[in-house]
């Protein structure tokens, strides 16, 4: 491909496209097409599969506390430093730490703007549109309700059993999601006060309830 030049010391080549991920290696040539010609540079250069993001675990959490989320898709891999963006913002930004070719885990940003927003991947040198590696996903930061009680405060690790919560601004019209440490239940209304949680299975030890 021809380069364009910028300056004396950078050049812009456009990388044509492959039929898989691979790893290469990158020339400059000098009056390429000549007699002349001139090989300057060599340098690896790899093609990273999709990454693909099927989908979240879970899919929305309070947005006034950091949490842990699961992103599970495929192509991902651990040649190059990725990192989360939630929206448009550079400032809600947090490294991808790499689990598998199917899975990482991101931090999400702490205080961040109660909404509906979007989850993509990106090159973790840059925040631009230019290093958007993956397709964007739905995500959601909610205002979480303050819980008042919560009754039995433990169950079997079988899970199954039905806990009741107490809480503020619970209203019949909206879905009830409850969540135990990373694991989601749905929830049923009580009241404008309570609702119903079903306990998922988890091994033993204490976790978080959130109710949103």
């Amino acid at each position: 491909v021809n380069a364009m030049y910028l300056s004396s010391t950078q050049l812009r080549c456009t990388a044509p496209s492959v039929d898989s991920a691979k790893l290469i290696e990158v020339s400059i040539t000098e009056n390429a097409g000549t007699d002349s010609a001139l090989v300057v540079g060599t340098k690896p250069f790899e093609y990273v599969g999709e990454h693909r993001i099927d989908f979240i675990r879970p899919s929305s959490v309070d947005s006034r506390a950091s949490a842990t989320i699961t992103i599970l898709g495929s192509d991902f891999t651990d040649k190059i430093t990725l990192s989360c963006r939630f929206g448009a913002d550079a400032l809600t930004k947090s490294p991808a730490f790499w689990v598998s070719q199917s899975q990482l885990t991101c931090q999400t940003p702490q205080d961040a703007k109660p909404g509906p927003t979007s989850l993509i991947l990106l090159r973790d040198d840059s925040h631009d549109d230019d290093s958007i590696l993956s397709n964007s996903v739905e995500f959601e930061f909610k205002k979480s309700k303050t819980l008042l009680y919560l009754t039995p405060s433990r169950g079997p690790t079988l899970g199954g059993s039905v806990a009741e919560v107490g809480l503020t601004g619970v209203t019949a019209e909206a879905a009830i999601i409850c969540r135990f440490g990373l694991q989601e239940s749905d929830g049923e209304y009580l009241s404008s006060t309570s609702v119903t949680c079903r306990i998922p299975p988890h091994k033993v030890g204490s976790v978080p309830v959130q109710v949103s």
